[in-house]
């Protein structure tokens, strides 16, 4: 098996991960957007699998699609971890269409810097569902109606 295959299978069992303790452990929040991160997953499988010509515009279509769906949870959640996975998911985008748009084929500092990206989502999708469960951890018990 190719070494990029492993890191690929790597990524993905994280991100399912992430995605599924987000929505076990996290709060509305949390939930939804691991729902959407988890989607992500099945969403890159399949346009991989795309021929090269249709490949660079269904990942910017789909770049374009997770930024505008977590700026709107971090707008209607006002939460800073959920900004600062769109703005990752924002810097993607720009990263792909900066390499679509230039003609240059992906190298090693592309998918350097697109697995940097994609781990760091998951790392704020992971500390904003442990800061979540700590704020409810510490919450005062509710009133017994």
């Amino acid at each position: 098996m190719p070494f990029w295959t492993l890191i690929v299978a790597a990524l993905a069992f994280a991100a399912l991960a992430v995605g599924a303790f987000a929505i076990v452990r996290g709060t509305v929040a949390e939930r939804i957007a691991g729902a959407v991160f988890i989607s992500s997953v099945p969403v890159f499988l399949a346009i991989s699998r795309l021929p090269e010509a249709w490949f660079t515009l269904a990942q910017l279509s789909c770049d374009a699609l997770y930024a505008f769906a977590f700026l709107g949870l971090a707008m209607w959640f006002a939460s800073r971890w959920l900004g600062a996975i769109m703005i990752l998911y924002a810097l993607q985008f720009a990263l792909h269409a900066t390499y679509m748009v230039a003609g240059w084929e992906p190298d090693k500092l592309h998918v350097l810097a697109n697995n940097l990206i994609y781990i760091a989502t998951m790392l704020c999708l992971l500390f904003g569902t442990l800061g979540a469960r700590a704020r409810q951890r510490a919450a005062p018990p509710a009133a017994p109606a």
